[in-house]
This record gives structure tokens, C-alpha cells and sequence, in this order.
């Protein structure tokens, strides 16, 4: 059987058989599979692949996510996508839940949050200078004082 066609077999066998095949993906040895991924993560050039795959998907979800925002500071107009940050309008990112380890969501999980909220209004465009001049200054940006 040509390797091309066995693996669109395999393929449609998952498919019509997903119960089975799900209940042999939770039979197998963990500890084996967890070996199998260390492995494969150190050969040559994964490790740079991955961060690469990873850094292009973030990059995705901020584009995604400035863009519906506006992509400028909502202040002072900074459109530099390099100086922008997400900001919480209310100042009530410290009410936010956190992770188990008891540090802030950032990053990618705050993207994921933000788009699982339907973008929600709590958060605004700000450029690092407001953001941090917000935090500094009782939640008012100096610009507007």
C-alpha cells in the first residue's frame, strides 16, 4: 500500500472510528509519550521553530485584537504598534482571576481573554507612556490633566 494512501486511510479510520481511537490515544503510556516530545524537542532547530510558531500566533491575536480597538493610543494617539499595550479602562486588572501560580494573565492569555469576552468595553488601546503615566497618577493619564 503506497504511504499516501495508508495515511488517508489511517485518517478516515479516525473519523469513522473516533471513540476507538480516542480510548487508545488514553491507553497509551504516558510517560512514553512524554519521552517522545522531550526527544523531539531536542533536535536541531525545533526549539527555534517553536518559539518562531509561537511568536507568529501572538502576534496574531494582538493584530487581531488592536484592530478592533482602534490601533492607536486612545489618548495620545500613538500609533506605533511596538509602544501600544492592552489597558483595563476601570483600573481593575488587579480583579481579574489569576493563574495557579498567583501571577496576572498577560500576554497571549489576556489575547485569549479578551477575544473568549467578545472584546469586551473593560479594555482600551493605551500607548506604554499613558498606561504607565494612568498607573503612576491614580488611573488619569497625564496628558489629561
Amino acid at each position: 500500500m503506497p504511504d499516501k494512501s495508508r495515511k488517508e486511510y489511517i485518517k478516515q479510520w479516525r473519523i469513522k472510528n473516533r471513540d476507538k481511537y480516542l480510548a487508545q490515544i488514553r491507553r497509551r503510556d504516558k510517560k512514553k509519550m512524554a519521552e517522545a516530545v522531550r526527544r523531539y524537542r531536542l533536535k536541531p532547530g525545533i526549539k527555534e521553530k517553536e518559539r518562531e510558531r509561537q511568536t507568529k500566533y501572538r502576534t496574531h491575536l494582538k493584530q487581531l485584537i488592536f484592530d478592533y480597538y482602534g490601533n492607536k493610543c486612545n489618548c495620545c494617539n500613538e500609533s506605533n504598534i511596538y509602544f501600544l499595550s492592552v489597558d483595563h479602562i476601570n483600573n481593575d486588572g488587579n480583579k481579574d482571576p489569576r493563574r495557579k501560580d498567583g501571577k496576572r494573565f498577560g500576554g497571549r492569555m489576556l489575547y485569549h481573554k479578551i477575544i473568549k469576552e467578545n472584546f469586551s468595553n473593560r479594555y482600551q488601546i493605551l500607548c506604554m507612556n499613558c498606561n504607565f503615566g494612568k498607573a503612576k497618577n491614580n488611573g488619569i493619564c497625564p496628558h489629561r490633566l
